[in-house]
């Protein structure tokens, strides 16, 4: 079983790598440094998760976790749970932040006047209305089987990569951090996790 571990850097310090076990890593870097593989500084990490789907869609690992290069602002026991995380994984958010969003992206973000453009987004997406509520855990760190990540086309990715390579931080990218489990085939209600990786 090959897994893998890829993640979005901005001159990040990726020195806590060498903790992980059973990974393949791949860095992708934003910030112009020499460091694995140079990417454009667009879509944030959004861009770079999806970018990596659409380049290995033939080859992708079995099993992939997605991560900001310093996860750890969202999640303290991130390579404790990452080491622990079993083979059989289909889903699993990493994030320690559970949120519930309405169409506009509310209550979380009150910062963007008007809210998110939610509906527009999960439309142009899935090709369906917005549901009356999408909860998740958010900042966008979680682990996706290859099965789970191909139920869409590469075509899909594709298009998620137009919504959002115009800007380093696009709107789009706050509808995509909530959307995640969803492409992955997750109901629309993250459940809430219980605590599996200290045993």
């Amino acid at each position: 079983m090959r897994k893998q571990l890829v993640l979005c850097s901005y001159k990040n310090d990726v020195s806590w790598c060498s903790e992980v076990i059973g990974f393949d890593i791949v860095v992708y870097e934003k910030g112009g440094i020499k460091q694995d593989i140079a990417q454009a500084n667009v879509g944030r990490e959004h861009y770079t998760y999806t970018k990596h789907i659409v380049d290995n869609y033939e080859n992708l690992a079995d099993l992939i976790v997605f991560s900001q290069a310093n996860p750890f602002d969202h999640q303290s026991e991130f390579i404790l749970m990452l080491n622990a995380l079993p083979e059989n994984t289909k889903f699993e958010a990493f994030g320690n932040l559970y949120i519930n969003s309405d169409r506009y992206g509310m209550p979380c973000t009150a910062s963007w006047i008007g809210g998110i453009p939610m509906e527009r987004v999960y439309r142009e997406l899935f090709n369906t209305p917005y549901p009356n509520v999408i909860a998740c855990y958010a900042n966008s760190i979680f682990a996706a089987s290859k099965q789970r990540i191909i139920k869409h086309s590469k075509e899909f990715y594709e298009k998620m990569l137009r919504m959002i390579d115009y800007e380093h931080t696009p709107v789009e990218v706050f509808c995509l951090e909530r959307f995640w489990h969803i492409i992955m085939s997750e109901h629309q209600i993250c459940p809430k996790r219980k605590v599996w990786w200290n045993g």
